[in-house]
């Protein structure tokens, strides 16, 4: 892999990661009465209220012998814009941008002074997942990829303080077309469940998302890990030093001058 193809992948993987929201809980830490219709409706509800949210912090990308640390800066606008800076972790150098909307997305790196824009196509081909803007929406606002159509699509395994939900996808869902998908609570804020892993197969390939959360905020993850998993593993662990909710985002994003497109 080269650095060109490790910087397009770190700018999207970064957007696929981060969790965010405020959360006032009710703890019950009991699972045996949980029914399948109480953690629907939990998947289903979020208390995060926020529309704009921007998130800070340091991360760590391996694949194969490539081990990169850096900076960065994601901006989100519900429904409409999901922004990216990376930087150097050490001096601040800015190292390459990303901005993604439902329909479209783009990309340049300075290091190598080249771009690349097209449709959401763009970002499922470097995943090299069935990932669509809504799916990392849910997942940087702390939601599962893909909620059940009915009841009968979720199987349940109930342990001490703790759920495993099983949920059948949609045959015509471009993300869950091969298998099931697997989501890991820490039960009993039964407004609104802390998502602990997300296990999501696609084929070959299963991503898988990790989230380890802070006790005065439980709805932010402070660190979170994610493997992708196909010929070769790829990780990458981010760690949030600012969260910041509903701020007027500043969102800059155009092709320097004389930077060459690549397909």
């Amino acid at each position: 892999m080269n650095r060109l193809q490790a910087l397009v992948l770190m700018s999207v993987f970064t957007l696929a990661i981060v969790s965010c929201g405020p959360k006032e809980l009710t703890y019950d830490g009991s699972t045996e009465e949980v029914s399948v219709a109480d953690l629907t409706a939990a998947m289903s509800n979020t208390l995060e209220t926020a529309e704009t949210f921007e998130f800070n912090g340091r991360a760590n990308y391996i694949s194969g012998t490539s081990d990169v640390n850096f900076a960065y800066s994601i901006r989100l606008k519900k429904d409409s814009v999901i922004w990216v800076d990376i930087k150097d972790p050490f001096v601040g150098l800015k190292v390459a941008r990303a901005i993604i909307y439902p329909d479209s997305a783009a990309f340049y790196n300075r290091l190598e002074s080249t771009w690349m824009a097209g449709g959401i196509e763009l970002v499922r081909e470097k995943l090299q997942l069935g990932l669509e803007f809504h799916h990392l929406q849910s997942v940087l606002l702390g939601e599962p990829l893909y909620l059940p159509k009915t009841n009968k699509d979720v199987t349940l395994h109930r342990g001490e303080g703790r759920i495993t939900a099983t949920v059948m996808g949609m045959e015509n869902d471009p993300l869950f077309a091969f298998d099931t998908a697997m989501y890991v609570y820490t039960y009993g804020y039964v407004s609104q469940l802390p998502l602990l892993h997300q296990q999501l197969p696609d084929g070959p390939r299963v991503l898988e998302v990790d989230y380890a959360y802070q006790d005065e905020d439980r709805g932010i993850p402070y660190k979170t890990t994610l493997e992708l998993k196909w010929e070769s593993e790829v990780s990458l662990k981010l760690t949030h030093n600012q969260v910041l909710r509903d701020v007027d985002l500043h969102i800059p994003f155009s092709i320097p001058s004389g930077y060459e497109r690549i397909q």
